[in-house]
């Protein structure tokens, strides 16, 4: 059957609607073992019902799911399910296993503990700003991808790095194009300059440079630095100075929280360093 032949979109399954009424198609399609038994299939933003009497088992694939060919024919009661299936405790764990075991120990800024601290602060800045739900567990999401292109050991592109991860990796958890397409937002909109189009690429962005107007903006900032003189992207102090004065300058926060919050403080280290700056 063509997409979109009775309603069925490129996936093989009708839009998204409140109806009940069967639709039987005959085609492919790809179920765990475990859901063998009850004969229920959850793919998509759908519940299947499948008859597998006459179902022909093609094979079996390295990731335990067998695909039925040819004979498969599958009820559509077309009910709507977009949360049953978005695993973000799998996919935190997933991530996070990867970020410990692959960033380099050259990223004394960008390392995990950078991640951490920034879906802390996303999840503090969700619950100020009353974002809740699914798109809580989006933006944490966001968090713990948004530098995860720095596996690659590479500063520039690493924000579409780390969509392209997400990209890969997320359709196995249960995450649906549409908030993966959320979640890519959110992870370019911290590319500097920042440019964020909604609340939830606002709070990423807040968080990713939260430390702008905390009282450990000192340490981190000698981090930052150690890292940019490591990979020589910057020179001496002098001149990371100037660059900080430069971009704190011109950066602004965006949730009101922050605003409220951090921006005072922030302003107060840029005449610091300001005055610094004129000694030199």
């Amino acid at each position: 059957m063509p997409a979109g032949a009775h309603g069925v979109d490129a996936t093989g399954l009708p839009p998204c609607n409140k109806s009940l009424r069967p639709l039987v198609y005959s085609g492919s399609v790809g179920v765990r073992e475990a859901q063998l038994t009850p004969f229920f299939v959850f793919r998509n933003r759908f519940l299947i019902k499948t008859r597998l009497k006459n179902a022909i088992l093609l094979e079996k694939n390295t990731n335990s799911s067998i695909i039925f060919k040819k004979r498969l024919i599958f009820t559509v009661y077309s009910v709507c399910m977009p949360s049953a299936a978005m695993d973000y405790r799998a996919a935190e764990h997933y991530i996070l296993q990867r970020l410990r075991s692959e960033l380099p120990d050259s990223l004394y800024y960008h390392g995990l503990h950078h991640t951490l601290d920034v879906l802390r602060v996303s999840m503090d800045l969700c619950l100020r700003e009353g974002v809740s739900g699914r798109a809580l567990d989006l933006v944490k999401t966001a968090a713990l991808f948004h530098d995860a292109g720095f596996v690659r050991n590479k500063h520039i592109g690493h924000e579409q790095a780390g969509c392209e991860m997400a990209q890969s990796a997320l359709p196995g958890f249960g995450y649906l194009a549409e908030d993966i397409a959320v979640i890519c937002g959110m992870i370019m909109a911290t590319k500097i300059p920042q440019s964020p189009k909604n609340i939830l690429e606002e709070i990423i962005c807040d968080a990713d440079l939260d430390y702008l107007g905390r009282a450990d903006f000192y340490p981190i900032g000698r981090s930052l630095y150690r890292e940019l003189a490591a990979y020589e992207l910057i020179g001496d102090e002098q001149a990371w100075n100037r660059l900080q004065v430069n971009f704190l300058s011109v950066h602004r926060y965006h949730t009101q929280t922050n605003r409220g919050e951090r921006e005072p403080v922030k302003q107060r280290y840029l005449e610091e360093l300001r005055d610094l700056v004129a000694t030199y």
